[in-house]
């Protein structure tokens, strides 16, 4: 395997201290000060200059003059077209439905995407800027039947990804495989990659809904799953611990059993990877064999799993809340630091023991919307037993988005020796010893139009320092289909009447797989045309790469023009140079090997 390294530096320089703000609009509780009244930002302290009267200078509601078509399918795009929209905090909705993919392209303009889990009808279309929302047009829309043609391969077993081909899908196109849902990783019009969950080995029906019109069935042929057990850790362990269990042939829907008793199954099988919570046990302690079943099939390990009884001090979790994006609270006994913490199957970074009944932390990043994932506390190698979660949406923008800017940041999977990134010790914003965060927000994958797909968005706000306008270094693991992307307000460098830089620079500790890195009015552009074009905001390849933007009115401007005060997004992920622009750089150049992509950020302001 290979590692990348990416360095970056930014023009965001509203986190510089004891800076005055000019020629900006002040407002004192939403009222607008006279010209001439200023801002100036101090050690612990905000203090704002009026000069002469406060007046309301409330903006007039959005209006919504007309849209781009009469009817549109699902999966569209809709140009409409109005007044006073505003970039970043406009929302567009098909009666109670928010609209995806919301770019505001002036005041004047904008473009959504109709959702793809709407169906056939007519719609009431508004544009709400804020609080104040317009008049509405209305919009037919219309969801064709979608058809499967085939499947590539012909045949595969539970945990296969198969390519099925056809017409009329769209992003949130769902797929069943003999009546069980099975994950989508890919989806253009005519292609959707599916996992094969563990159903019978015979032929079995796929079908395609798409906005509540399922295609006709179509049949796969399903094969035999064959699991088998290679390990499982740790040896041994207590009723209500976890195990996790490696070996071939697994699948979503597999069952396992431990001496006999089911298992509760921790997060989703992989095709590698089962983790489960021991059940209660008689005759302890002993030695129990471990039985996957996968569609019918099964395995059995060589040796058994010790089992002993949990000590009087196992944790307990009673309730547990929290908010995507944000932090979570658990409450429970027997708590004690250090203490391990895993939600959804995903390991929660550096859980703070609040007291023995209390622990909080922030939600992983891989759990991007509402529901009730599994929750497991451990401590001295005693594991509480499974708690459902309840995980709220976060608020989101006009692209999904959820401010990140106060977010505990999260540890990264490993570091660059000889970095000076500092240990993480407070929020964003405040509380970090050592400097503040940018000021950002996080871009949900459904926002995203990616070639290949993306499965993951990283919600990820880059540390800033708050003198030498300088970031520490941070190392970050990627997986495959994986990309950051996250929003900010082009800002010209108050400190003085010089524009603001920033660069991008990628270079390989080996072998380099390809990066790509933009800044874009879209969130997740990576569009290797630009690249091909030599659009100096596009770079993509291995050794280094370099972007240079000035937040700047200059039109003659050599560099990547940003606009003062308008919102663009940052880009990153592992891609093949233009010309390959369907093939993940971590999948194609670094599968089979023991590390991981990784990236080197850094952001600096001049």
């Amino acid at each position: 395997m290979k590692r990348i390294r990416l360095f970056a530096a930014s023009v965001l320089a509203l986190l510089l201290a004891s800076v005055v703000a000019h020629a900006q609009t002040v407002k004192v509780n939403n009222v607008a000060c006279d010209a001439g009244s200023s801002v100036t930002f101090g050690a612990g302290e905000i203090n704002v200059n009026a000069v002469g009267a406060c007046t309301n200078t409330t903006a007039p509601a959005p209006t919504l003059s007309g849209l781009s078509v009469a009817t549109a399918n699902v999966g569209d795009t809709v140009t409409a077209t109005g007044t006073g929209f505003s970039f970043g905090n406009t929302t567009v909705r098909l009666n109670a439905t928010v609209a995806t993919n919301v770019s505001v392209t002036s005041g004047t303009s904008l473009t959504f995407t109709v959702p793809a889990s709407m169906t056939a009808g007519n719609y009431n279309v508004t544009v709400s800027v804020g609080a104040q929302t317009s008049g509405s047009q209305v919009l037919m829309v219309t969801v064709p039947l979608p058809t499967v043609s085939g499947f590539v391969p012909t045949s595969a077993k539970p945990g296969d990804t198969v390519q099925v081909n056809g017409t009329n899908f769209v992003n949130g196109a769902t797929v069943t495989v003999g009546g069980i849902s099975a994950p989508t990783t890919f989806v253009s019009a005519t292609r959707l990659d599916v996992v094969v969950p563990a159903v019978a080995a015979t032929s079995q029906p796929v079908i395609v809904t798409v906005g509540g019109n399922a295609s006709m069935p179509t049949n796969l042929m399903v094969t035999a799953a064959v699991p088998a057990i290679s390990s499982f850790n740790p040896a041994s362990a207590t009723v209500g611990s976890n195990v996790a269990i490696t070996g071939t042939g697994f699948a979503p829907g597999a069952t396992v059993t431990i001496g006999g008793v089911a298992a509760t199954i921790v997060g989703v099988p992989t095709a590698t990877t089962i983790n489960v919570t021991v059940p209660t046990l008689t005759g302890l302690p002993n030695s129990f064999t471990i039985q996957v079943t996968v569609a019918g099939v099964s395995a059995s390990s060589l040796t058994g799993l010790m089992v002993s009884a949990p000590s009087a001090n196992v944790p307990t979790v009673s309730a547990c809340t929290g908010t995507v994006g944000s932090s979570f609270t658990i409450t429970g006994t027997n708590f004690a630091a250090p203490a391990t913490v895993t939600m959804g199957g995903n390991s929660v970074t550096s859980p703070v023991v609040a007291s023995s009944t209390s622990i909080t932390g922030t939600v992983p990043a891989a759990i991007t919307a509402a529901g009730m994932p599994a929750v497991i506390v451990t401590v001295a190698s005693q594991s509480s037993t499974s708690f459902n979660c309840t995980i709220s949406a976060a608020p989101t923008g006009a692209f999904g988005e959820r401010d990140v800017s106060n977010n505990l940041i999260p540890t990264p999977v490993s570091r660059v020796a000889n970095s000076v990134m500092p240990a993480h010790v407070g929020a964003n914003g405040g509380g970090n010893t050592f400097g503040r965060e940018v000021r950002g927000w996080s871009v949900p994958v459904a926002s995203c139009n990616a070639t290949p797909a993306l499965s993951t968005v990283w919600y990820h706000n880059i540390d800033i320092m708050d003198f030498g306008r300088q970031s520490a270094l941070e190392y970050f693991d990627f997986a495959p289909n994986q990309a950051i992307t996250y929003s900010f307000i082009a800002q010209p460098n108050a400190a003085n009447s010089q524009v603001g830089v920033v660069s991008f620079f990628i270079g390989p500790t080996g072998s380099p797989a390809s990066t790509f890195v933009s800044i874009s009015p879209n969130p997740c552009d990576f569009n290797t045309a630009r690249v091909a074009a030599a659009d100096p905001c596009y770079k993509t390849g291995g050794g280094e790469n370099g972007i240079t933007f000035q937040v700047t009115t200059n039109p003659t401007s050599p560099v990547c023009k940003l606009n003062p005060n308008e919102r663009y997004f940052l880009n990153i992920r592992f891609q093949d140079a233009a010309g390959a622009p369907s093939v993940d750089a971590c999948a194609n150049q670094l599968s089979g090997g023991s590390q991981t992509c990784g990236t080197l950020m850094k952001i600096q302001t001049f």
